[in-house]
């Protein structure tokens, strides 16, 4: 596991025990690629990504 370990969620469901580890990890720098992005955050649609369009989950319709 990476990082340092700063909390565990223990939890059972229907499929059995799960322990969930909540780490902090040193950020890393991503890597220039040139592109960039712009989130929009609306009232009418959930988001709009720019030139990939509108996207709006199932449970949000």
């Amino acid at each position: 596991m990476e990082g340092k370990v700063k909390g565990v969620i223990i939890k059972k469901s229907s499929t059995g025990w799960h322990a969930i580890f909540q780490t902090e990890v040193e950020k890393k720098p991503l890597e220039k690629t040139g592109r960039v992005v712009g989130i929009d955050l609306g009232v009418e649609k959930l988001v709009n990504l720019g030139r990939r369009g509108d996207r709006e989950p199932q449970s949000f319709r």
